[in-house]
């Protein structure tokens, strides 16, 4: 029980617990302690670490710990604010465009929002030099808070809607890939990862000699395998790939 507390303690000030949560939970039947959500914790598999982040708060409750204890109000992760929140502090003309890109990006997750949940904004309750918000993803109204690979990718609200919906893509895909471990999204040709132009770059910028649909000057998802190819703009990839 005490690993469990631990790991609760070192995923709420680091984002990084460095123990499989599962594990520990199968650790603490063993040892006689026992709850429902307990049990669920312990048959969940390694592709299941965002679930596993969810349930342990539930766990100590269940066993009569109070998880909020181990949470440290000088740690700036605490401060993070739900988007439902956020978008009554934040001025009206950004929450607009941010849920706009954020709705561009959610068309070409349709396909496996079923498995990784609702793609959901937060604001880090933080802002930029510029004064511009500074926002994160998650799903299902979870923040990612990182992993044992990665930290969460952040990205600032100042941008135009095209390096917005970017932003807010790449870190989709970085939230993915450390969650659940898989690529996303991929090329249904070529069946590799695809990928978005680099951030200094322009939104259409996919890569030296490349034409195709970024050229428009909206964010495109690219193929690298030779001689490389755009697959379709953000949020069209639904109707390239079945076309």
């Amino acid at each position: 029980m005490d690993g469990l507390e631990a790991a609760w303690r070192e995923l709420r000030t680091t984002s990084k617990p460095g123990v499989s949560l599962p594990h520990l939970a199968a650790d603490a039947l063993a040892s006689g302690f026992d709850s429902p959500s307990l049990r669920e914790l312990a048959g969940l598999g390694f592709r299941d670490e965002l679930e596993a982040r969810r349930l342990l708060p539930v766990v100590l409750q269940e066993l009569g710990r109070d998880p909020d204890l181990a949470v440290d109000p000088a740690d700036p992760r605490s401060k993070v604010v739900p988007w439902a929140a956020a978008r009554t502090q934040l001025a009206p003309d950004l929450v607009h465009r941010a849920e706009q890109a954020l709705a561009v990006v959610r068309r070409d997750l349709a396909p496996i929002e079923s498995r990784v949940g609702r793609l959901t904004l937060f604001w880090s309750g933080r802002s930029d030099d510029d004064g511009d918000p500074i926002l994160e993803v998650g799903f299902d109204d979870e923040p990612f808070l990182g992993s044992w690979c990665a930290d969460p990718q952040e990205f600032s609200s100042g941008a135009d809607l095209p390096h917005l919906v970017r932003s807010i893509a790449a870190s989709t895909q970085e939230c993915i890939m450390e969650t659940f471990q898989s690529y996303w999204p991929t090329c249904s040709l070529h069946r590799r990862g695809l990928h978005l132009p680099d951030r200094d770059s322009g939104p259409g910028d996919s890569g030296p000699g490349d034409s195709g649909p970024g050229d428009s000057g909206w964010p495109a998802w690219h193929c690298r395998a030779a001689p490389g190819h755009d697959v379709a703009l953000v949020g069209g990839l639904a109707e390239a790939q079945l076309g």
